[in-house]
C-alpha cells in the first residue's frame, strides 16, 4: 500500500501496512522464528509445535474455570485474526460504557494523584525520567481488585483462553496497572519486552476516557513496517499487540488520559 493517511473507526492509518501474508505471520506464532532462519527445519518445527500445543491446552483447561462476565462478550475471534494477520488488534467496546464509568468512579481513579506513583524506566535499575515517560501508575492485585475491574480481568482471561487455542500460545495470565497521563505527559518510542526478560508476550491497553475528541491528542502510535498508525484512547477500546515486535509511543494530550495497561505473560503473573 502506498504511503498515505486515512481514518477508520477512530484509527488514523499514517502509512504502509503490517504484514499481509497470514500464513507467514502464523509461522511466527507457531514456530517462534522466521522462515529461512537456522532453526527452520522439520524436526525443530515439529517438536516446537507439539510443545506449544501441549502447553497451551494445559493452560486452557485451567482457564476454563475462570469466572466469566455475562454482560457482553468481546469479539475474541476478530482479535485473534488481527493479531495473526498484522501483529496488533483494536477492539471497540471491549468494555461497555457502564463498565468504564464504574471503573472511573473508584477512589483510585477519582483521587489518582494521591494513589498513583510516577512510573519508572527500566526493569532492574528503575529510574524516573519524565523526558522519556510522564505517566503515573498503580499496580492491580487481582485478589483485591474491585468487582468493576474484576469484570475487565475476566474478559482478559477469556481472551487469553481463546488466543491460546487459536494461535497455539502458552499465556498464563496478565499483569495490569492503572495508568494516568496528565495533560502534556508522553511516553517516547519503545518496546514493551525487556531484553533480559521475554515473558511479556502481548501488550494490552483498555482506555477509560469518555467523549474523547481527536483534537485532545493522546493517541497511541504503533510503529509498524513502512509507517505507523495513531489510535485514539476512546473509552472501552482495547488495543492488543505483540510486545516483542511493535514499538510504540504515547503522544501528549490536553486532558487527563486514563487506562488499564498491562501484559499477557507466559509465566505465573507477579513473579
Amino acid at each position: 500500500m502506498e504511503n498515505g493517511v486515512r481514518s477508520q473507526n477512530g484509527i488514523t492509518i499514517l502509512a504502509g501496512s503490517y504484514l499481509n501474508d497470514l500464513h507467514f505471520t502464523k509461522y511466527y506464532w507457531l514456530f517462534g522464528s522466521a522462515p529461512g532462519s537456522q532453526k527452520n527445519n522439520s524436526q525443530y518445527k515439529g517438536k516446537l509445535v507439539v510443545q506449544r500445543i501441549f502447553h497451551s491446552q494445559c493452560y486452557n483447561i485451567l482457564l476454563l474455570f475462570s469466572p466469566m462476565s455475562a454482560d457482553h462478550t468481546p469479539d475474541y475471534e476478530q482479535i485473534a485474526t488481527d493479531l495473526a494477520h498484522q501483529g496488533y488488534a483494536v477492539c471497540d467496546g471491549f468494555l461497555n460504557s457502564t463498565e468504564v464509568v464504574n471503573i472511573l468512579q473508584t477512589d483510585e481513579f477519582q483521587n489518582s494523584k494521591l494513589h498513583f506513583r510516577k512510573a519508572a524506566v527500566g526493569k532492574t535499575n528503575k529510574l524516573v525520567n519524565e523526558a522519556i515517560r510522564g505517566d503515573y501508575i498503580q499496580w492491580i492485585d487481582p485478589a483485591s481488585a474491585p468487582p468493576c475491574i474484576g469484570i475487565y480481568l475476566d474478559h482478559l482471561m477469556q481472551m487469553i483462553r481463546y488466543l491460546n487455542q487459536s494461535l497455539y500460545l502458552s499465556l498464563k495470565g496478565v499483569e495490569i496497572h492503572r495508568t494516568l497521563y496528565p495533560p502534556g505527559a508522553h511516553y517516547k518510542r519503545h518496546l514493551d519486552q525487556f531484553r533480559s526478560d521475554d515473558h511479556r508476550k502481548l501488550s494490552v491497553i483498555c482506555y477509560l476516557n469518555e467523549q474523547w475528541q481527536p483534537k485532545q491528542g493522546g493517541q497511541l502510535r504503533l510503529h509498524i513496517p513502512d509507517g505507523a498508525i495513531d489510535i485514539l484512547p476512546e473509552g472501552g477500546k482495547l488495543v492488543c499487540f505483540r510486545s516483542d515486535l511493535i514499538e510504540h509511543e504515547v503522544l501528549p494530550a490536553l486532558r487527563d488520559r486514563f487506562s488499564l495497561t498491562g501484559w499477557a505473560v507466559d509465566r505465573e503473573p507477579g513473579i
